[in-house]
């Protein structure tokens, strides 16, 4: 039940249970500890709302202790993508620092960019001589 799949299964063994289980059964134990959890969340829940009328910084604690009790498998999830970004990051430093050489070519690289901005840049300034040059007078 540390899982979302875990919440839905005992959420749907919940909802289609047509009389109780059997005394001492595991679906019984399971369906206890269900219930309590559920109890707590909604108590944590009210609890929340009612210290976030009253103080707001006691009350975002308060909710943050709701967040943990209704959603554990969203904290368990966040440690594990933490561990394997560790992981990743541990991996990227063992291989050594990074270098950076000169390209081997000879010829110049050009930037496609800088290329179109001078080539509209120098239209642009021509048009506008061209039309300004018009209307002024040289004596």
């Amino acid at each position: 039940m540390r899982t979302p799949e875990g919440w839905t299964r005992v959420n749907i063994l919940f909802q289609t249970l047509r009389e109780p289980p059997p005394r001492g059964s595991v679906r019984e134990s399971v369906l206890r500890l269900f219930v309590m959890q559920r109890e707590e969340a909604e108590h944590s829940k009210f609890r929340a709302l009612a210290q976030l009328l009253v103080d707001k910084e006691a009350g975002a604690k308060a909710f943050e202790q709701y967040f943990d009790v209704a959603f554990p498998h969203i904290k368990q999830e966040s440690e594990k993508r933490d561990m394997s970004l560790a992981k990743l990051l541990q991996r990227e430093v063992q291989q050594g620092g990074l270098s950076v050489q000169r390209m081997s070519s000879g010829k110049k690289v050009h930037s496609r960019l800088k290329v179109r901005y001078d080539k509209r840049s120098s239209e642009l300034a021509d048009k506008v001589l061209s039309t300004v040059g018009t209307s002024m007078r040289i004596p």
